[in-house]
């Protein structure tokens, strides 16, 4: 029995319109490589910055690129540009309310301290019974312990979890721990598949 909905942020409730960890790829021409966007993920999204330019300082340090004042200009202008873009998709403030109404809401992300504020300039926060922030926890989902952590908090078990996330990834992953999982497309397709379960 569902208890709780557990969603996912980026690219699932809201989107800034294109991947920072892409755009840095492009911009400092990294290779390609099969664990780029988990060593970003890790690299950016596992500690609280007191700063974009710290954050930069990471990022330029971690790639190998020269920490100099327009390399960490860049980074923080991407960023910047990110958070100012970033919208939440149509449709997804009524699903959050409409679901409040029968259930306890959880927010996981892998996400910076300095982004996490979306769902305040979006008014969002207050839908969520619990969040935890890939930062809180010092893990990237899927890990096990961020979706123990989020269940914690809800006074859930994981079996009585529905999991939403547009990474095909983390929905599996997450079935494997005994969640039921839906992977998000997009907001009609979501109601469609909410439909099943609620």
């Amino acid at each position: 029995m569902i208890k709780a909905v557990i969603f996912d942020l980026w690219d699932t409730l809201g989107s800034k319109g294109f991947a920072i960890y892409r755009l840095l790829q492009e911009h400092f021409k990294i290779e390609d490589y099969p664990e780029y966007h988990a060593d970003y993920e890790k690299c950016i999204q596992l500690k609280k910055w007191a700063s974009k330019e710290e954050l930069a300082k990471a990022f330029l340090d971690k790639f190998n690129i020269q920490v100099n004042e327009k390399n960490i200009k860049d980074i923080v202008g991407m960023y910047d540009k990110g958070i100012e873009n970033a919208k939440l998709f149509d449709g997804i403030k009524e699903i959050l309310k409409s679901l409040q109404k029968k259930y306890k809401l959880g927010l996981i992300s892998n996400t910076t301290n300095l982004e996490i504020g979306f769902i305040d300039r979006t008014n969002i926060r207050t839908f969520f019974n619990a969040i935890v922030c890939s930062f809180d926890v010092g893990k990237i989902k899927p890990a096990l312990e961020i979706f123990k952590e989020v269940a914690s908090r809800l006074s859930v078990k994981l079996s009585d979890c529905l999991f939403i996330d547009d990474s095909l990834n983390n929905i599996e992953t997450a079935r494997g721990y005994g969640l039921k999982a839906i992977h998000f497309k997009d907001v009609s397709q979501l109601k469609k598949d909410l439909a099943e379960y609620i």
